[in-house]
């Protein structure tokens, strides 16, 4: 590319076309890496014309009579693919020359990173730009595309959520049976199954430094949904009281189960008193709201769907709508201001972001607070104050 002012050199390298990736190791030689990017761009780059139909282009014989065996030099260049890898930033050096040649590849500073420098005149005459555009997909580019845009399924989700996933080296468990950090595996069940069930699906997750949104579609059933499947497994009454007390033996998870269930890999044992093993205090307390709640835990219960809130944009210039089914069996659309009747199929599901479930054998008596002994207020609102509220709600 050429420079015409305040400049140290009359031209200066320009990055174009697509990085490419070359193997390399310990017995490379600059020979091997010329050879290596050659097999690349080879096929950007047309043939030289042969030499029984020579023509009288002139600007063909000045590419013919460079006498190079490849219309490249490989630079030594940093990530940026314009300075140089090994001289200091003063000297404007632009990448130091690759020589081709049998020596073994010196990678030095920054030697992750070479730029193909083409010849001025080959680049011209027998670069060809369209070539470049040009790739064959592989099958498995469509299958991760469809992955990512086909809709799943509510239960693919909380299979998703439930499925045990191993903890790293960064993310060792302390346990409290050898008092070591070991490697562990974690699993999130759900413990027992409230009147209302809310479920906010991820929308948003940070990539890259920024927050980033997912637009994939989630179908989910509106009545009759049962997560009885993602509950964890459970210690009846009937076995806790059959223990003996002196050992308190309930099941050696059942203190993480509650939200988390954490497995340790390899054997530890629990230490032992007097023959029994010695239970935590996270043990009892499992008891304990076993025998509160066990005449109230749904484990079989199903749910209907009975308002969504549904998100639209991005994170910095999103908006919510909301949907939600009131007593008298209809669907309602409440955006900002406006509320107005919608019917079943008309609900935006397709941007659900968090979904309200209640339990179908609910009552909400229980729920209801106490007005034993109260009287209604039947005072009336103040006409400046009811008239302001007209003013921000309208419906349809």
């Amino acid at each position: 590319m050429d420079v015409y002012f305040m400049s140290t050199q009359k031209t200066r390298p320009s990055l174009f076309g697509t990085p490419i990736i070359i193997p390399r190791d310990d017995t490379t030689t600059c020979q091997d890496l010329y050879h290596f990017v050659w097999v690349q761009v080879s096929r950007l780059v047309s043939p030289l014309p042969p030499n029984e139909q020579r023509t009288t282009n002139h600007a063909q014989d000045c590419d013919d009579s460079l006498g190079y065996e490849y219309p490249f030099t490989l630079k030594l260049v940093m990530k940026d693919g314009i300075t140089c890898a090994k001289c200091p930033w003063y000297r404007f050096c632009r990448g130091c020359r690759v020589e081709c040649n049998a020596d073994l590849f010196d990678a030095g500073r920054g030697g992750s990173f070479l730029a193909i420098d083409w010849e001025p005149t080959a680049l011209h005459l027998r670069y060809q730009t369209s070539q470049e555009r040009y790739y064959e997909e592989h099958e498995s580019v469509e299958e991760s595309r469809r992955l990512q845009t086909e809709p799943i399924d509510l239960d693919t989700c909380l299979q998703a959520f439930t499925k045990e996933e191993e903890l790293g080296e960064d993310e060792l468990y302390h346990c409290s049976y050898c008092k070591k950090q070991v490697l562990a595996t974690k699993k999130l069940d759900i413990w027992r199954l409230p009147p209302i069930l809310v479920i906010n699906l991820k929308r948003f997750q940070y990539m890259s430094g920024r927050w980033v949104k997912s637009h994939k579609i989630v179908r989910f059933p509106r009545t009759d949904f049962d997560p009885s499947h993602y509950l964890a497994p459970r210690v009846s009454n009937n076995a806790i009281e059959q223990t003996p007390a002196s050992s308190n033996q309930v099941d050696q998870g059942g203190g993480e189960r509650a939200g988390m269930e954490v497995a340790k890999k390899g054997d530890h044992a629990p230490s032992m008193s007097n023959g029994q093993p010695q239970t935590g205090a996270g043990d009892k307390v499992v008891a304990e709201k076993l025998r509160q709640y066990d005449s109230e835990d749904y484990t079989d219960a199903k749910y209907d769907l009975y308002a969504m809130s549904c998100h639209t944009g991005i994170l910095g210039g999103g908006h919510y709508v909301a949907y939600a089914k009131n007593p008298n069996a209809n669907w309602y659309c409440y955006n900002d201001s406006s509320c107005k009747e919608v019917q079943e199929d008309q609900l935006d599901t397709n941007s659900a972001y968090i979904l309200f479930y209640e339990r179908q054998d609910i009552d909400f008596s229980k729920f209801m607070p106490d007005t034993t002994g109260k009287e209604p207020d039947l005072a009336e609102i103040d006409d400046e104050f009811e008239s302001d509220f007209k003013k921000m709600c309208v419906i349809q």
